[in-house]
């Protein structure tokens, strides 16, 4: 990988194009969460003023927004309520704190499922080609933006109404998830005609044989949740799914099932179940780091230099989910080379095209999974980007203020708060914008100081796939 080519991956379009998409879908997220604070006068809607309010010291908006948004993730996470348990690693925490939880961990579970689709669609949406997993999820590569454009608009407008229709009730709620089934049945539809070119008697086997496994797992799930035996259910239950998958790789390539299929079933499940402990890792360190930073007697630019530690571990973190995934990814393709004389994902093809393409689109889903692990750190970098956009505008702040303080009279009417979630959203955009530049300066400054870095690390990821495919019998 020469110069030129890692400016292409760091300053190319394709780079902006995704960071423009996930502003867009960061802002709508955030819009969403803050319809519903608005909506109501509770305690979320007056921590929300207050934060505002205090807003005339940088380190204080900062600390309290983060705060804040701390307290509301405990909440999301179900860790609310649950006494904290001791922190199996020091970072000199003087307050209890939830950083790694079962609930977390489960959590972590449900969104290194969601996240994968989630990134090979941003891709395709933004470059217009996702890699041999968008071409298995029927996501071919094009450069009409009118397909792209749809999905795009599509997209937002499902998860609205989903979560529109968790919020109201009775007939109103069955009308939303009524227009939110009747898109993503499309979804479906397309998906299930896709497949059944590969055979429609084994395609119809394999979603039974799934519907019932789900079915299972959901009961033992349930009744795990209701003991407050997640850990033990989890404990158990990935290793039992991450060997259900490698089986199931084998079967599937033994029964003659087509190649993309097997790409995305080896990217898919496999990726997610790999992801998982260590987004799990990344999200417990930022918690309590970020924690830290947020207590009374912590030193003045504690939260500067604690989100850059946190930012360093989780480099480390993702240096880590490089090596397992090669691996992983290399035992799909000895699975499904004995079971039918293909593989599955090919890891040394796509280890030479990111050394000598990086920044062709195909090799985005490579970059947005071993992302997943510096997402809570990105994350932080986006609160710190909104809190000094906040402070630098003092009259927007004053401004929200006042209309949040006619909300609570009851004197309003939606306008007042559509016009506070435009805001809000608008917010959220400027400061994904801006952690995307940082990054892109963070990534010159990197080449700059330990130019061979990046391509030590590559030889070293290469150098285990070798070591590791030759007893495998996978070997380039």
């Amino acid at each position: 990988m020469n110069p030129t080519q890692l400016v292409q991956l760091a300053f190319g379009s394709e780079y902006w194009t995704v960071v423009l998409t996930f502003a867009g879908l960061g802002g709508l997220l955030a819009g969403f969460i803050y319809e519903g604070i608005l909506r109501e006068k509770n305690d979320d809607r007056a921590g929300l003023r207050d934060v505002l309010l205090r807003g005339g010291d940088l380190r204080e908006l900062y600390v309290r927004t983060l705060t804040y948004l701390l307290n509301r993730l405990d909440r999301f996470l179900g860790d609310t309520g649950r006494p904290p348990a001791p922190l199996p690693l020091s970072f000199l925490n003087r307050q209890p704190a939830h950083c790694w939880t079962t609930r977390s961990f489960d959590t972590c579970a449900l969104l290194a499922t969601i996240y994968p689709l989630a990134g090979v669609l941003a891709v395709w949406i933004g470059a217009g080609d996702a890699g041999p997993v968008g071409e298995a999820l029927q996501l071919h590569a094009t450069d009409d933006w009118k397909p792209r454009a749809a999905v795009a608009v599509l997209l937002p407008v499902v998860i609205a109404c989903f979560y529109r229709g968790a919020r109201a009730s009775g007939w109103r709620s069955l009308a939303w998830y009524a227009v939110a089934g009747a898109g993503a049945g499309a979804v479906a539809v397309a998906g299930a005609v896709a497949v059944a070119g590969a055979g429609a008697g084994a395609g119809a086997g394999a979603f039974a044989v799934a519907v019932a496994v789900i079915i299972a797992v959901s009961i033992v799930f349930d009744k795990a949740n209701n003991s407050n035996r997640l850990g033990i259910f989890w404990l158990c239950f990935w290793p039992v799914a991450l060997a259900a998958t490698c089986l199931g790789l084998f079967a599937s390539a033994a029964a003659g099932t087509r190649p993309q299929l097997l790409t995305f079933q080896a990217m898919w499940p496999l990726v997610a179940l790999v992801n998982l402990p260590f987004d799990w890792a990344s999200l417990g360190l930022t918690r309590a780091l970020l924690r830290r930073g947020c207590e009374p007697d912590a030193p003045a630019f504690s939260p500067l230099w604690l989100g850059l530690l946190d930012f360093a571990l989780g480099l480390v973190v993702l240096a880590l989910l490089a090596f397992a995934l090669v691996a992983a990814l290399l035992f799909a393709d000895a699975l499904t080379s004995w079971g039918g004389k293909v593989v599955a994902v090919d890891v040394f093809a796509v280890l030479a095209r990111i050394r000598d393409t990086p920044g062709d689109p195909a090799n985005w889903w490579v970059y947005l999974t071993l992302f997943s692990t510096l997402l809570p750190s990105v994350v932080n970098m986006v609160v710190g980007s909104v809190s000094v956009t906040t402070f630098l505008l003092p009259s927007v702040r004053d401004w929200m203020v006042r209309k949040i303080d006619l909300l609570d009279t009851g004197n309003v009417g939606e306008g007042t708060r559509r016009k506070l979630v435009v805001v809000f959203f608008l917010q959220v955009v400027v400061g994904v914008l801006a952690t995307g530049l940082v990054l892109r300066l963070l990534w010159g400054l990197l080449w700059t100081l330990a130019p061979g870095l990046l391509t030590g690390f590559q030889d070293a990821l290469y150098w285990w796939a070798v070591t590791l495919g030759r007893p495998l019998g996978v070997v380039q």
